[in-house]
């Protein structure tokens, strides 16, 4: 039973979100047809989330932004709106789906997740006019919350 590769390691944190956004529609339109011409239409049976760094995000999060679950069919198009999904929601670094044929008509979906860091806390430097308190507390940020991109835009406006 061969497992397929649909997407290597990427980094999308490292690009503009309208770059990210090129990236995947690109990795979609050319890693995704083996997969949809080897799976499309099978059912899916199962699901795994495989962490591939800390599991700092728990499953549950994980599987309600994706929605190629178990008992559904399986179309490429909606592993690529997972794919986008999870990205966006700033929850990982990088994401890969596997896929394994199960019996005649299904497929077990392997999601390999590279989940974000957790903030132990958040400091300014070269700051000599404001109290770091004043300055945590108008950034919103604090410790325990995921360090997305997202967050730190919000964080800027905010100052």
């Amino acid at each position: 039973m061969g497992i397929l590769n649909l997407l290597q390691t990427l980094k999308p944190s490292r690009l503009s979100p309208t770059a990210t956004s090129l990236l995947l529609a690109s990795l979609a339109f050319f890693a995704l047809p083996a997969l949809a011409q080897e799976f499309e239409g099978k059912n899916i049976t199962e699901l795994e989330i495989r962490y591939r760094s800390a599991k700092t995000i728990d499953e549950t999060v994980l599987r309600n932004q994706i929605s190629s679950k178990p008992g559904t069919v399986f179309r490429a198009e909606n592993l690529d709106r997972d794919i986008a999904a999870l990205y966006e929601s700033g929850f990982v670094d990088d994401i890969s789906f596997l896929g394994e044929k199960v019996g005649e008509n299904g497929v077990r979906l392997i999601a390999e997740v590279s989940t974000r860091p957790v903030r132990e806390g958040v400091g300014f430097v070269g700051n000599t006019v404001f109290s770091e308190e004043k300055l945590a507390k108008a950034t919103e940020l604090g410790p325990g919350g995921v360090m997305s991109d997202a967050a730190i835009l919000e964080a800027r406006r905010n100052l």
